[in-house]
């Protein structure tokens, strides 16, 4: 007599932006955990996604898609048991939040007021890198996870030591090093 397979289970659900709350399509929706280690699907048009076979256990569902940041549903119920799949009967319920990522762009000005070509600026904490202002004093950072920052710009590496500049009534300008204060 052949063994029968255990009743699996299934989870269902949607994908949403966080700020907008309007459905994301495209999405790729990985459960990690229980007995069967790891399910993978992609979330349609109508920003719905299934996941059929699903021995039963307990879960940690994962949503990424390019242009958002990647969550980790964290609340007290999945911090306390995860997402729960039984077998059989109904499937399993999540709605999952996608947050934009941002650009972060501006420029960089002397204290006079001229653009601060070859700068570099960069957002504390540096998990971004730096990046070097163009010749009208302007910088970019793409693909920014929403969070509060620290943006800095120190003077371009030919500014021999931050040079003072002349301001338009004669007072003398300088570029401060990090931790010198005026």
């Amino acid at each position: 007599m052949a063994a029968q397979d255990p009743p699996r289970g299934s989870v269902e659900g949607t994908v949403v932006n966080t700020f907008t709350g309007t459905g994301i399509g495209g999405v790729t929706v990985t459960l990690i955990g229980g007995q069967s280690g790891r399910h993978t699907a992609m979330s349609d048009g109508a920003v719905r996604f299934r996941i059929a076979d699903v021995a039963p256990g307990t879960y940690t569902p994962i949503a990424e898609k390019d242009g958002f940041s990647a969550t980790i549903p964290i609340t007290r119920e999945f911090a306390n048991r995860g997402l729960r799949v039984d077998a059989a009967g109904e499937p399993a319920k999540v709605e999952l939040k996608l947050t934009p990522l941002q650009t972060v762009l501006g420029r960089v000005l002397t204290p006079d007021g001229k653009p601060a070509a070859g700068a570099k600026v960069e957002l504390n904490p540096s998990i971004y890198g730096s990046v070097t202002t163009d010749a009208e004093g302007r910088f970019r950072f793409e693909s920014v996870r929403p969070d509060s920052y620290t943006l800095m710009a120190r003077p371009p590496k030919d500014s021999n030591d931050a040079k003072p500049e002349q301001s338009a009534d004669g007072t003398r300008l300088p570029w401060l090093r990090p931790g010198i204060r005026p």
